[in-house]
């Protein structure tokens, strides 16, 4: 057998392999993973679409070539259409980008009005801001990256047991022309609760800072629960700040506690503006963004023993981001287990309710701005449409942005049709509730 011969079987192996990867990749868009590693591995696969349609149509192409089509036309033809229809459903994320962009619109335009995009000027527009939901470019080329300042790693929580830390971005200038005009933002990491840092996201973290927000990108205790943290070990975390028991009362109380140090310290220390703030986490971070966007400010609520003292006082968030927010704790507690927030799921005691963002919102809530991809299989979309049911109900408004195929944290990568066209509609609702 000749070297050639050899280099074409090859060649073709590589080829029916990439082909069958193919079937997985769309087994991921429309379900984003039934199986616990799916689910993990759903979250890198959409971000990386645009590469994979150019090696899925180039891979096509190659095996076309590799087949005589004289001798074997029926394999020729099959490989054609099987290859042809991969790349097509593949491209579904961008060929469904206007159904994304259309409803989005409709969304600002209930909540804002029909003129909503003429409340912002003309110079922010053009000179700060996209000028359109999704270009093709960066699709392809990458996200630019964003020129800002950062301070790491700075404590602000010791009691001991854990030591809890926070990043801060900021614009490299002083310039009262950006559209942040350093507002203030607390972001809030996901992980199931039990595991992640700081540190997730900064895309679009330094994106913002270069705006001209303060962003302060903070941890928080984790509860340990070692099996949340081996489902999340594929993405690479490594947990810190794990407490014996620790639940989410305690979380929000880490967070409430942060608010404090901002107002007493942080906000003069860094220039943040706390007239304009905002709350902003996903996942378990958007769960947590919800229950203290909508906890805060409980006062004499049916819930308000929970957070009593919690938070600094006249403390006003302007509105909150809970991207794929998790909402039901009571449900979620019943897979995993009773160390969220220390008793049983079934216990009669109003605790999972007051730890519920839907069942906190009342008429003097902040607005909402939430990402949902409606392949998350992690945080499935009838959670966050719980909120935002809610919060219609109670007059708040509420943007809930739908993208068909996304999976969970598909707007880490901004340069995908998911990070663009949410970046394009995130810049303006921040600005609009300045």
């Amino acid at each position: 057998m000749n070297k050639l011969k050899i280099i074409k079987i090859l060649l073709g192996g590589l080829c029916s392999g990439t082909l069958i990867f193919g079937f997985y990749i769309i087994y991921i868009l429309f379900t984003g993973g039934i199986d616990p590693f799916s689910r993990v591995f759903g979250v890198i696969i959409p971000q990386l679409l645009t590469f994979q349609i150019i090696i899925m149509f180039a891979t096509t192409i190659l095996f076309l070539k590799l087949i005589n089509k004289q001798k074997r036309r029926k394999l020729h033809l099959s490989i054609a259409i099987t290859g042809m229809v991969l790349t097509i459903m593949m491209s579904l994320p961008i060929i469904t980008t206007p159904i994304s962009i259309s409803y989005a619109e409709s969304e600002f335009s209930v909540a804002f009005g029909e003129n909503w995009e003429h409340q912002i000027p003309d110079d922010v527009k053009s000179n700060y801001f996209l000028s359109s939901p999704f270009t093709f470019g960066p699709a392809f080329l990458g996200w630019p990256g964003s020129e800002c300042r950062v301070d790491r790693d700075i404590e602000y929580y010791d009691d001991g047991e854990i030591r809890l830390l926070f990043d801060v971005y900021m614009p490299m200038e002083s310039n009262p022309n950006l559209p942040g005009n350093r507002s203030t933002i607390i972001m809030i990491h996901g992980g199931g609760w039990a595991t992640g840092d700081k540190g997730q996201g900064t895309l679009i973290i330094k994106y913002l800072a270069a705006q001209g927000y303060v962003i302060f990108d903070i941890q928080y205790g984790l509860i340990d629960m070692p099996d949340v943290r081996e489902y999340f070990s594929a993405a690479g975390f490594d947990p810190r700040n794990i407490g014996e028991n620790i639940t989410i009362k305690d979380q929000v109380r880490h967070i409430g506690n942060f608010t404090k140090q901002l107002v007493s310290d942080y906000a003069t220390t860094y220039n943040a503006n706390l007239d304009s703030l905002f709350i902003m986490g996903g996942s378990a971070g958007g769960h947590l963004t919800g229950v203290v966007g909508f906890g805060y400010n409980e006062g004499e609520g049916i819930y308000s023993e929970y957070y009593n003292n919690t938070f600094a006082k006249n403390l006003t968030i302007n509105a909150i981001v809970p991207l794929y927010p998790g909402n039901n704790i009571r449900e979620i507690a019943s897979g995993l287990g009773d160390k969220l927030l220390g008793v049983p799921y079934t216990s009669p005691s109003n605790i999972f309710e007051a730890f519920t963002p839907s069942k906190l919102v009342d008429a003097n809530d902040p607005p909402a701005l939430i990402f949902q991809g409606m392949s998350d299989a992690l945080v499935q979309p009838y959670m966050s449409e719980e909120i935002e049911v809610a919060m219609d109900l109670a007059g708040v408004k509420c943007c809930r942005l739908l993208f068909p195929f996304a999976g969970h944290a598909n707007e880490m990568l901004v340069n995908n049709p998911y990070g663009q066209v949410w970046l394009y509609y995130l810049e303006r609702f921040l600005y609009l509730n300045q």
